[in-house]
């Protein structure tokens, strides 16, 4: 009882606190109001459509500076998310806070990017104190989390290719096939949880109908509504090595090579897991449609062997 009155005390007085302090932006001077009081200016452009870039002045000098940005990840297994970019020029702080908007005029961005979290304006500046528990908040941790331990578990995936690779030869005659797998065989051990096709190699000479599977294929094209409003069409390769690995929190011994966004404007570019890079792998004139996956997939697979990564 006393646990559920105390908690019920802290929602109050948080309530309370956030209720406190409201926030208004005068539109023709830029005036910032906390609770009915000037205590700054507001100049620059907030919008949807374009960068953000606002600036906050007190006594004519500037004491914050906010951009708005977007991480874009190339990759299927992390998402990509906004920014803002928070620089404190008098104080030599930077910092970057994750949101889940891009917020259109300057209340949105004081309230909810600002204050939501803690930080807020005195007519004296800002509060260290304040500033120092923002940093140590999630919405900006996160955002190293995100990029720089995915950046870290990258490098590792492809340490793990690098000493555990298959080697497969592969011959000018030699046929890249792949074919949709049977579905409760137990014929593939250690298959990624989304894996569609496994990747095989037929040799130019027949070698008593056993071919190696060199590698495995995730092709997804999820309408809108099985996928709470978010449209995928994709196509994933992998590439298989003697050692199983940890994938996503299961073992498998599919290593991630290339990506491809079909629902992106780079839909005849593929992303390498390997070395980051952007490949192209239809020409400008190439004029293949969505439904042509499986003539995408060959020719991908074709242009990783060219390029040794398979």
């Amino acid at each position: 009882m006393r646990k559920l009155i105390l908690t019920v005390s802290i929602i109050f007085l948080i309530f309370h606190f956030g209720e406190a302090q409201k926030y208004k932006v005068k539109r023709k001077t830029g005036a910032v109001l906390k609770d009915k009081e000037e205590v700054a200016r507001v100049e620059g452009e907030v919008s949807y459509l374009k960068d953000t870039h606002m600036k906050m002045f007190q006594n004519d000098q500037m004491v914050l500076s906010i951009k708005d940005n977007y991480w874009k990840s190339p990759y299927r297994e992390i998402e990509g998310f906004t920014y803002y970019e928070l620089e404190f020029p008098e104080l030599g702080e930077k910092i970057n806070l994750k949101t889940n908007f891009n917020y259109i005029n300057e209340k949105q961005i004081i309230r909810d990017v600002m204050a939501a979290n803690g930080l807020h304006i005195y007519k004296d500046g800002f509060k260290q104190n304040e500033i120092d528990q923002l940093k140590a908040s999630d919405v900006v941790q996160s955002i190293h989390k995100d990029t720089t331990e995915w950046n870290e578990l990258l490098a590792s995936w492809r340490e793990h290719a690098e000493n555990h690779d298959i080697q497969v030869e592969i011959g000018g005659k030699d046929q890249i096939m792949f074919k949709k797998i049977e579905p409760n065989s137990g014929k593939y051990r250690l298959l990624p949880k989304n894996a569609t096709h496994i990747i095989y190699l037929k040799p130019d000479k027949s070698n008593d109908d056993k071919y190696p599977i060199i590698g495995a294929i995730s092709y997804q094209n999820t309408t809108r509504e099985q996928n709470f409003g978010k449209a995928i069409h994709e196509i994933q390769i992998f590439k298989r090595v003697n050692s199983p690995f940890d994938y996503l929190g299961t073992k498998s011994s599919y290593l991630p090579l290339a990506y491809c966004d079909l629902t992106s404007r780079d839909d005849k570019k593929y992303v390498s897991y390997l070395n980051g890079e952007m490949n192209r792998y239809l020409r400008f004139s190439d004029n293949l449609d969505e439904t042509e996956w499986k003539k995408r997939v060959q020719i991908i697979l074709d242009d990783l062997v060219e390029k040794g990564m398979l």
